[in-house]
């Protein structure tokens, strides 16, 4: 296989026995995994190691095993004299188990804490590190349990590598950080000499990647690199042929770098040093010869597109952590101030469908109805508070009559809400599920919330339950990431939010609507950001009415056929959808919550 300049070091050290833990942050398309899957074979074949590979799932183990472990076996003649079972249906060649002849390579998903036990090994490796559970169900993080296995080996190492996630909870970044050296690709400056890790910068910045224009042709055509020290241009040729020349890695201060024809680590004078026990790197595209700069630019203009590309732009092209910014940093005052307008009509032009979010309180009932148009562009119609006692059958048949109210659009359509989701915790379960089977099960959805890291908006049920109910699952932080992230749009379009100008909208609900914020939280699969109460803050009402609508309009695109983009595919207000004839007059209603 033949290495990029910047890929031979990493190879030495992969396969440097004295460095006891090699940390690897790094973007996407850097050749790691197949830099990961030689210092393997070196490791087992030249040295007869056994060796463990640890992925973060079963499945991303099955296509490691499928997609570069055997193909490597396969074109590898050297590996295959030691591997009699190629090609063969054996208990030494499986998915989880290749055994060599004098060594074997343990592949693992990571997820479940038996696949930490009962394996003894010389090199432990994690892969994706940042993809594994923080806790691995609640025995400890997946690289001290990996690190367990290697302990009795006298040539012990631990590979660990990752693109970072979030900042702050990637434990790529985190022990990238601790190790005792940390090195960079350095190449010199063809006009001033100075070595230096190609950066992206920024528009603010005065260095790295720069370019001219305006449109996509202009920038993609016109990108170069500005040097750190004397501003000047380099251009993608002029790079790398430095780095084929003279690129070495190299920590930043120069103090420490690595003699790659010798194997060895020199101090900036050039003598030789003691080699280091952990190091830590970090890789990103730039370096790659294969991807081109202007690639790279365009991926950055094309992210800027839609908010939500932004953070695989940051992860897999720049290989550094997400920031996500906490709800804190939304201004409600300017919220209220700036982010009202005056609507034509209660509905207005672009409102496609309707959907409501109801919050069930001890005292009361929150409700908010949202308009939605193309690519989920948002607007919020109207607030409401319905105080009562909800232990009475009034207050519920309140609640009913206000749920099918109608908005007049600008065509002078009426608009009625096609399906909308109820909080189905806390003490009023049982009336929840009465008033939802009387007006439409369909129509009226419970839902119950899921702080579960990464899990979907909404998690239909195979079937209705035992009250002939769909009780949906909201992935409640991954909704409200998704409305931060939009409360930060500013140009009206995809996933934009509108309020009205209207008492229903003053200064208090906003502060409400921004009263969470994610913060840091341990739980059973480890820490997590989390949205929680901001400190002083004692309501957030709006935020789960908005949350609550956003579930119910996923339900109707998902499940009911509504495309956005497509009046005609919204029943209109007397033929909702499929709920009609699930419905109940009042008066059954009212003698339903009697009886309960």
């Amino acid at each position: 296989m033949q290495l990029y300049p910047f890929q031979r070091g990493i190879a030495q050290m992969m396969g440097n026995e004295e460095i006891e833990e090699l940390w690897c942050k790094k973007s996407a398309r850097v050749g790691y995994t197949k830099l990961l899957v030689g210092a393997t074979q070196y490791a087992i074949e030249h040295k007869r190691r056994n060796v463990a590979i640890w992925s973060p799932s079963d499945d991303h183990r099955d296509r490691l095993t499928k997609q570069e472990i055997e193909p490597a076996i396969r074109d590898n003649p050297v590996i295959r004299r030691i591997f009699p079972w190629y090609g063969k249906k054996a208990k030494q060649n499986t998915l989880s188990l290749k055994q060599f002849v004098g060594a074997a390579l343990h592949l693992l998903g990571g997820k479940a804490a038996k696949n930490y036990r009962s394996i003894s090994i010389d090199m432990a490796v994690l892969d994706e590190l940042d993809g594994f559970d923080a806790s691995i169900e609640r025995e400890g993080p997946p690289v001290e349990l990996a690190w367990r296995r290697a302990e009795g080996s006298s040539f012990k190492k631990l590979i660990a590598g990752s693109t970072p996630h979030l900042k702050g909870w990637s434990m790529i970044e985190s022990g990238e950080e601790a190790c005792e050296v940390r090195l960079r690709w350095h190449i010199p400056c063809p006009h001033c000499g100075h070595e230096q890790e190609l950066q992206w910068g920024g528009a603010d910045a005065e260095y790295g990647f720069k370019w001219n224009g305006g449109t996509y042709k202009e920038a993609t055509e016109s990108v170069h690199y500005q040097c750190v020290h004397c501003k000047e241009r380099i251009t993608e040729p002029q790079a790398r042929a430095q780095a084929a020349k003279a690129g070495r890695w190299m920590t930043d201060d120069g103090t420490i770098w690595l003699d790659e024809d010798l194997g060895i680590f020199r101090s900036e004078k050039g003598a030789a040093i003691d080699t280091p026990r952990t190091i830590g790197i970090r890789l990103w595209s730039a370096v790659n010869d294969r991807v081109p700069w202007s690639k790279i630019v365009g991926e950055w203009l094309g992210a800027q597109k839609k908010r939500d590309n932004l953070q695989s732009f940051v992860n897999l092209t720049l290989g550094e952590s997400w920031e996500e910014e906490g709800v804190s940093n939304l201004d409600y005052e300017v919220l209220h101030r700036t982010r009202r307008e005056n609507y034509d009509h209660p509905a207005p032009e672009g409102v496609v469908a309707l959907t409501f979010g109801v919050d069930v309180q001890d005292d009361r009932f929150e409700i908010q109805w949202d308009g939605w148009g193309a690519h989920e562009e948002r607007w919020t119609l109207d607030y409401q508070i319905l105080n009562g006692d909800l232990t009475k059958p009034y207050i519920w048949k309140q609640l009913s009559e206000v749920l099918t109210r109608q908005f007049r659009g600008d065509t002078g359509r009426l608009h009625e809400p096609v399906c909308g989701c109820i909080d189905h915790g806390g003490h009023y379960g049982d009336e929840v599920v009465t008033l939802a089977k009387a007006l439409g099960p369909l129509f009226l959805i419970p839902v119950k919330g899921a702080a579960t890291y990464s899990k979907p908006i909404i998690t239909w049920p195979k079937r209705p339950n035992k009250n002939g109910i769909y009780l949906v699952s909201v992935g409640t932080d991954t909704g409200k990431t998704l409305m931060h992230r939009r409360l930060m749009i500013e140009e009206p379009g995809p996933g934009f939010w509108h309020w009205p100008r209207s008492e229903s909208f003053g200064l208090e609900y906003f502060k409400q609507l921004t009263a969470e914020e994610l913060r840091p939280k341990h739980t059973p699969s480890g820490r997590r950001l989390v949205w929680q109460m901001r400190k002083g803050r004692r309501r957030n009402e709006p935020w789960d009415c908005s949350n609550y609508s956003l579930a119910a309009i996923r339900i109707a695109q998902e499940r009911f056929g509504i495309a956005l983009d497509n009046p005609d595919s919204v029943p209109s207000h007397s033929r909702r959808v499929d709920t009609t004839a699930a419905r109940k007059s009042l008066s059954d209603l009212a003698r339903e919550l009697n009886d309960g």
